[in-house]
């Protein structure tokens, strides 16, 4: 008897992890996203993104979040101030901005991914603000994409030894990352 109680309380907690492990979604980023930053009344983007995203919805703190992005990709739209601002991140020396997050909290504006960026060689902690949309569209709307990732965030770039002349104060980072499962 004690063994087929010792059996059941096996099967139950397997069962139970089982269905734990299930809630967190492993999503894949879909080519149409966009890594856009502002600074100074200048704007570019970037493309490269390579990015693991196991996210849980309802139990953030299961999730993580880890983002490479290749710096080398910087477009501004005007070759001369793409080029200064790849000189000023040294891109031909630090070619990827990566980050890892460190805990994911679910907040009452949607969630927060703290953890670490690496810029320019340089590692700061910092804390990501998102919105997670995953709506359930018809199929009468097969071309918009049903589950984003989406956040806005500031950075100040001479905590990442960015101290170029022209650098400015802030640099502003915003996020449309529509993913799949």
């Amino acid at each position: 008897m004690k063994n087929f109680l010792s059996f059941i309380c096996i099967c139950i907690v397997f069962i139970l992890s089982a269905f734990t492990i299930l809630t967190s979604v492993n999503w894949k980023v879909k080519e149409n996203y966009q890594v856009k930053y502002t600074a100074g009344g200048m704007q570019g983007y970037f493309k490269g993104l390579k990015a693991t995203l196991v996210f849980d919805e309802e139990h953030a703190e299961k999730s993580k979040i880890t983002a490479f992005i290749d710096a080398t990709s910087l477009n501004t739209g005007d070759a001369l101030s793409t080029e200064h601002s790849k000189e000023g991140l040294e891109t031909n020396k630090f070619p990827i901005i990566s980050f890892v997050s460190t805990s994911i909290l679910k907040t009452t504006k949607g969630y927060d991914a703290l953890g670490n960026v690496t810029l320019k060689g340089v590692t700061r902690k910092i804390i990501i603000p998102f919105f997670f949309d995953s709506k359930k569209m018809s199929a009468q709307f097969p071309f918009v994409d049903k589950e984003t990732f989406s956040g806005r965030f500031t950075i100040s770039p001479k905590n990442f030894n960015i101290t170029r002349m022209g650098t400015p104060e802030e640099v502003t980072i915003e996020l449309t990352i529509p993913v799949k499962k």
